[in-house]
């Protein structure tokens, strides 16, 4: 679920969307397949940049989600300065050629990357969306987020603590979307229960990102 602005309804029947869906991940991530053919199937036309190839790559593609590999990434080492350039440079050439809408990043070093590539595409609505804090678990990336935070239009937190911790270091507009692993499927007193929830939230689940996006994509015109 997607907890988005008041007063915005948007109707169905409005034209779809281009939205780049950018993840840090090249295996799991059934949460980013679930949003990203949800969307597809909502009538957007979506595109999907991934680190690496592997599962989730050929899960995308069997869904018919053009699929770019683009070896994004950080790191301390300087003999991998040129090469983690050149994929940020990629990444921004695929920004400027797609002319997305939405630039939609999950998890930290797609967010850092796609706040710098956005620069290809200066119009579209930047989103970054959050599963968890960065603060103790590393520190160095938690400075370059809080730096680099200003060039994101919406951060969408994986629970209301996570979303008001970044409302609280000014990011401009924040929602909160309920999305990962479902940790009462392994609860066996709860097995029937969490059946329930799982279909409910997954069915809905896209319909409220791409309400929200377009939410917030009518307010910046």
């Amino acid at each position: 679920m997607i907890e988005s602005p008041a007063g915005c309804r948007p109707s169905p029947s409005e034209t779809p969307l281009r939205i780049l869906q950018v993840a840090a991940t090249a295996v799991g991530g059934g949460w980013f397949h679930d949003q990203v053919t949800g969307l597809q199937r909502l009538g957007h036309t979506v595109r999907a940049v991934l680190p690496g190839e592997g599962p989730l790559a050929e899960s995308l593609r069997a869904a018919r989600i053009p699929v770019e590999i683009i070896p994004f990434g950080l790191t301390r080492r300087v003999r991998d300065w040129p090469r983690l350039s050149a994929a940020e440079l990629r990444l921004l050439r695929s920004v400027r050629a797609f002319r997305p809408d939405v630039i939609h990043a999950h998890l930290i070093m797609a967010i850092l990357a796609c706040r710098g590539a956005a620069l290809g595409c200066r119009s579209a609505l930047r989103v970054s969306q959050v599963p968890g804090s960065l603060l103790f678990a590393n520190p160095a990336l938690a400075r370059l987020d809080r730096a680099t935070l200003r060039r994101d239009d919406v951060v969408v937190g994986s629970c209301r603590a996570i979303a008001d911790s970044y409302r609280a270091m000014g990011a401009r507009s924040v929602a909160v979307s309920y999305y990962g692993c479902d940790v009462h499927r392994i609860d066996p007193w709860r097995l029937a229960w969490s059946r329930t929830c799982t279909r409910t939230r997954c069915g809905r689940s896209s319909r409220w990102v791409s309400r929200a996006m377009r939410c917030f994509w009518m307010r910046r015109r």
